[in-house]
C-alpha cells in the first residue's frame, strides 16, 4: 500500500505503466482506490491471480489515474472513489463504466444516490446489525434486537442527513462564490448532538456554527438557507450523509451504552470486520466489480478471504 502511495506521488504515469506492464504480462486488471479503509476492505477479498490493488490516498488522485487512463484508452483500471457530494452539487460526477462511485446506480437522477461513501455503505449492510448484536449482546440494545437496528440506523440517518445539509451547503458556498463560512470539518458534539437518543437539534446546530464563523453576515446565513433546502429535498434517502458522521454519532451512542469511550476508529474496525463480500455484491459499486470479473472471465474479488 505504501510503495502505491510512493508510486503515484513521485510520478502518476509509473503507477500506469505498471498497471500496464502487468496488464499486458498476466492480465491483471486493477482496483485504484482512494484510502486504507477502502484498500482494507477489498483486500481481504482479492484474489490475486486476477487483480491487484493501488491505494493512491485521496479521491482527487484517483481522478487523476482515471483521467489518465482514458486518455491512454487503457480499460484494464478501475477507480473506486467516495460519491460524497458530488452529485447532489453537481459538483462534475463522473459517470462512466471504468469509474465507481460508493455508492450510485446509474446517475440519471438523484434517487439514484444508494450513500455517500464506504462508511455509510457498512452502515446500511448488516454489518451494523453483526457489530452491535456481537460487541454489545449483554445490553439491552439486545432485546427486540432486529426492530432496535432498524430504529438505530433511522435515527442515524435522520441525524447525519441534518449534519451533513450544513456540509453540503458549506461546498455549496465555496463552490459558487469562492468563500468558506464554516468549515466543512466540525466534529459532532453535545452543543447540538444527543448522543442517546442520536437526535440533532437543527436550530442549536445552526446556532453553533454561527457562533464559530466569525463571518456573521457574509455567508453563513446563507449556508444555514440552503442547508434548510437540502433536508427538505433530501428529506428521504441516504444523499446528505456522511460516513464518518455516522460512525461517530454511533461511537458515542455506544460508548453510552457501555459505559466506556468507543472510538470512533474502533467502530469503523469493527463494521469492517464484519463486512462480507455478499453484502458489498447486494451494492451498485459491488455489482459493478462483480460484473468486471464475469466479462473478462476472471473474477476480481472471492468469499476466501486472505490476510488483510
Amino acid at each position: 500500500m505504501t510503495s502505491s502511495i510512493k508510486r503515484f506521488q513521485s510520478q502518476p504515469n509509473s503507477l500506469l505503466n505498471h498497471a500496464r506492464m502487468r496488464f499486458d504480462n498476466d492480465g491483471m486488471q486493477t482496483i485504484v482506490v482512494e484510502g486504507e479503509t477502502d484498500y482494507r476492505l477489498f483486500r481481504q477479498w482479492l484474489i490475486e491471480k486476477n487483480a491487484r490493488l493501488e491505494n493512491v490516498d485521496g479521491k482527487p488522485n484517483v481522478k487523476e489515474i482515471w483521467r489518465k487512463a482514458k486518455e491512454r484508452k487503457f480499460s484494464a483500471i478501475h477507480c473506486i472513489a467516495d460519491l460524497d457530494f458530488d452529485f447532489v452539487l453537481r459538483d462534475n460526477p463522473i459517470i462512466d463504466e471504468q469509474f465507481i462511485y460508493v455508492s450510485i446506480k446509474d446517475g440519471n437522477s438523484d434517487a439514484d444516490i444508494e450513500c455517500n461513501d464506504l462508511e455509510s455503505a457498512l452502515i446500511r449492510s448488516h454489518s451494523l446489525s453483526k457489530v452491535m448484536s456481537q460487541k454489545y449482546r449483554g445490553n439491552d440494545l439486545y432485546q427486540n434486537f432486529e426492530m432496535k437496528i432498524a430504529e438505530l440506523r433511522e435515527h442515524l440517518r435522520i441525524a447525519a442527513r441534518d449534519v451533513g445539509a450544513f456540509r453540503a451547503a458549506e461546498q455549496l458556498l465555496f463552490l459558487t462564490r469562492k468563500i468558506s463560512a464554516i468549515g466543512s470539518n466540525f466534529t459532532i458534539n453535545e452543543d447540538f448532538f444527543d448522543s442517546i437518543d442520536i437526535n440533532v437539534d437543527f436550530e442549536k446546530l445552526a446556532s453553533f456554527l454561527r457562533r464559530g464563523s466569525g463571518v456573521i453576515g457574509y455567508g453563513i446565513e446563507e449556508v444555514i438557507s440552503n442547508a434548510t433546502k437540502l433536508t427538505k429535498k433530501y428529506a428521504v434517502g441516504w444523499q446528505l450523509c456522511r460516513g464518518h458522521d455516522l460512525t461517530e454519532m454511533l461511537a458515542l451512542h455506544v460508548s453510552n451504552i457501555v459505559g466506556r469511550k468507543v472510538s470512533v476508529r474502533e467502530i469503523e474496525e469493527d463494521l469492517r470486520m464484519a463486512c462480507e463480500l455478499e453484502m458489498i455484491n447486494a451494492t451498485r459499486f459491488g455489482s459493478r466489480l462483480l460484473n468486471i470479473g464475469k466479462i473478462n472471465g476472471r473474477p476480481l474479488l472471492g468469499a476466501s478471504p486472505v490476510a488483510g
